[in-house]
């Protein structure tokens, strides 16, 4: 990218025909009839310029800015600002991918500018939803893990479960709520009867994951699409 920081307004713009590669031209349309596109009226003799969607430019050898067979711009773009500055980056399907740099006329970086942390968000929804199912199946994994080792420290019966909680909106004793406190928010063990070893083991495996997980997801929304 950095080759093409010394450009000029003048690059040729090309049309993909067919196999043909052929100087870019607006293409032309008449309106015959009365006709709407976008809630917009076009009526009989009306002009219109239809943009030729597999396009590209070439800047000192280099082809950027170009757009496939689904009007959708792709690779590295160069746009133009009125006066003159203008803003180089990646396209991926359309939209804008890693940093961006803005340049004056004279190709003087003026600044870097990031993608924002929620459209990474919103373009990763898929894999956030499914890291999420995953993240609470781990976290109850994790609590019935909590409450095997806790019943057996302490010489209690409780569940993490309360069945009879729904049907008689009981209140929670003390004791049983003290435990559910610990089954669900205790991190990590450090000291523990010989018998809990591998719940022990279990629970902290889980809790690096549920822990990890979030801090990994979040670090990597923030570091996507930031590399040239």
């Amino acid at each position: 990218m950095l080759t093409l920081l010394n450009i000029s307004v003048s690059a040729q713009k090309y049309m993909m025909v067919g196999k043909d590669t052929l100087p870019y031209k607006d293409k032309i349309e008449i309106t015959y009839d009365t006709t709407y596109k976008d809630k917009i009226a076009y009526i009989k003799a009306d002009t219109s310029y239809l943009e030729v969607c597999p396009s590209f430019e070439k800047v000192h050898g280099k082809i950027v800015n170009v757009t496939d067979s689904s009007c959708l711009s792709q690779g590295v773009w160069i746009n133009y600002a009125a006066n003159g500055d203008y803003y180089t980056g990646i396209y991926k399907d359309g939209k804008t991918a890693g940093k961006w740099r803005k340049y004056d006329k004279d190709g003087k970086l003026l600044a870097t500018i990031y993608r924002p942390f929620y459209d990474n968000l919103k373009d990763n929804t898929p894999l956030c939803v499914w890291l999420g199912i995953i993240w609470m199946i781990t976290f109850f994994l994790r609590s019935v893990s909590n409450n095997n080792i806790y019943n057996n420290e302490n010489g209690t019966d409780f569940t993490v479960i309360r069945t009879s909680l729904l049907p008689k909106f009981q209140l929670f004793e003390p004791d049983e709520l003290r435990h559910l406190l610990l089954c669900y928010f205790t991190i990590w063990f450090f000291k523990y009867k010989p018998v809990n070893r591998a719940n022990v083991n279990i629970s902290n495996i889980l809790s690096i994951i549920v822990v990890g997980l979030p801090i990994i997801l979040l670090i990597g929304l923030g570091l996507i699409d930031r590399s040239e």
